[in-house]
């Protein structure tokens, strides 16, 4: 199917409501990018009881452009804290431990917040690469509480059946694109407006099949 919406991920659902009304089944298992991984996307194949490999997020991830804003160096984001699940702590590059302090709300989302001892970050020859705005009182790392269908799917991402599930993702949906890009020249579209473009697209993709 070809849209106008630079991102496909909502395209996921009338898929495979369009796959199920050609074939009369549905699939058995899914896999699709990172890019696919939305809220919508997982409860809806859940609901379905279909296996769905896609990637899991971190609840850190996101956290760099905001650790740029801060004024954080390369080295000092939140990815390179190590967490220590039984004592709920983060260890620092500087081998330095940040304690959990309280739980914030924005924008609907809950985030557990740590911090360092503020002795330790004053002392701290890391100092100006790590919380130079807030070495004062301590560096804060935040981290958002994962929803329990996320950390089901996390889990579920986390055994050798959806790892090798996944991991043929690229000859399955990959190969068909570079063949088309390269072998059919299926680079731009050569007409203009939807109805004519979906059907140059359309013919490449019986071109390949064939």
């Amino acid at each position: 199917e070809l849209t106008n919406n630079a991102s496909d991920a909502q395209q996921l659902e009338p898929t495979l409501a369009d796959m199920e009304r050609r074939l009369g089944q549905k699939p058995r298992q899914v896999l699709a990018d990172a890019g696919y991984n939305s809220r919508a996307n997982l409860t809806a194949m859940e609901k379905a009881l279909i296996e769905y490999a896609t990637p899991a997020r971190s609840p850190l991830q996101g956290l760099t452009a905001a650790a740029r804003a801060a004024g954080i160096g390369a080295g000092f984001e939140a990815k390179f804290f190590i967490y220590h699940e039984a004592a709920d702590t983060y260890v620092c590059p500087a081998n330095k431990t940040l304690a959990y302090r309280r739980t914030s709300s924005k924008r609907g989302r809950s985030y557990r917040q740590y911090q360092a001892q503020s002795s330790d970050c004053q002392s701290c020859a890391y100092r100006w690469q790590c919380c130079p705005r807030s070495y004062e009182r301590g560096r804060t790392l935040s981290r958002a509480e994962e929803e329990a269908l996320l950390a089901r799917h996390r889990n579920w991402m986390e055994t050798e059946r959806a790892k090798a599930a996944y991991r043929r993702r690229s000859e399955v949906a990959e190969f068909p694109n570079a063949w088309g890009k390269e072998r059919l020249g299926v680079r731009k579209f050569r007409v203009r407006g939807l109805r004519k473009a979906r059907a140059e697209l359309l013919w490449a993709l019986l071109a390949y099949n064939i």
